[in-house]
């Protein structure tokens, strides 16, 4: 800044009339431009004062009283922009954190669950073949030939009789009850096998059905502990976050605290009023002579 502008801007700042006017609007001027005020009326003041200019410097000394807090509460005001700046970032931070660790879990629990899912198709395929294989062994083991009853046993010995002795007409008669005997033998014969077949079949299946509770309950358990492993995870996380919010929070209130106490400050420094005449007696001790 040239001498002349200097000049003149210490004119403009210092008159009395621009200092109660307020006709510059100091809250739309940056930081630096005010330092530069400052230093101006600083130096003006100290020219006041080797002038012998007393109410002129105290007028200067209340203006940089005054440009000092205009400055400390720019500094506050970006200071609270910066706090409330940092306490949004370190939400998004945490927002961010809980998004990405829940889809991470969302993948890894899908992918648990789809294992799962094919560990029990693989147990149902695996039981429908061990009770088609059951079905077909009993088949192959079960005796095919019928065990004659002692009915038929009977009947066959009077057939016999009576073809021998060529008692025909008996001989017919008897060989139709042995045919509804040979019925009966069959049907007999195979609703033991029914039985049979259905008795081993019950027995499996239930073993079977056992084994699939046990699967499901497995899967439940695992579906549960890594429920409770996002929980914990979502914990460990939100406490994290609140501790810093907490330690952020109170570093923030510190540095307002700072600014406050600054700005209320600014001035108060004045040194007391030098001892004169008619005060001399007042504030001299009484033991003092």
């Amino acid at each position: 800044m040239d001498k002349k502008n200097r000049n003149q801007k210490v004119d403009y700042l210092s008159t009395r009339s621009t200092y109660n006017a307020k006709t510059i609007d100091f809250s739309k001027i940056n930081k630096e431009k005010i330092e530069d005020y400052i230093e101006l009326m600083k130096e003006h003041q100290m020219n006041c004062v080797k002038d012998g200019n007393f109410i002129e410097a105290e007028l200067a000394k209340q203006r940089v009283i005054q440009l000092k807090k205009i400055a400390e509460k720019k500094n506050f005001k970006e200071a609270q922009n910066r706090q409330k700046s940092d306490t949004n970032k370190l939400k998004n931070s945490h927002n961010q954190e809980l998004r990405k660790y829940n889809k991470e879990f969302e993948n890894k629990f899908n992918n648990e669950m789809n294992k799962l899912e094919e560990m029990i198709n693989e147990l149902k395929i695996r039981q429908e073949n061990e009770l088609q294989d059951y079905i077909d062994t009993f088949d192959k083991n079960y005796p095919t030939q019928i065990k004659p009853s002692n009915v038929f046993l009977d009947l066959q010995r009077q057939l016999d009789y009576y073809v021998k002795n060529e008692d025909y007409p008996n001989a017919h008669l008897t060989q139709i009850e042995l045919e509804e005997a040979i019925k009966r033998d069959k049907k007999n014969y195979e609703d033991e096998k029914e039985k049979k077949v259905e008795k081993e079949i019950s027995l499996l299946r239930f073993r079977q059905q056992n084994e699939m509770k046990a699967m499901e309950l497995k899967i439940e358990n695992h579906k549960n502990a890594l429920l409770r492993e996002q929980q914990m995870k979502i914990n460990e996380i939100n406490l994290r976050y609140k501790n810093k919010l907490r330690d952020l929070e109170r570093k923030q209130k510190s540095e307002r605290e700072a600014y406050e106490r600054i700005i209320n400050n600014i001035g108060l420094n004045k040194t007391t009023r030098p001892l004169t005449a008619k005060n001399t007696s007042r504030s001299m001790p009484k033991n003092i002579k």
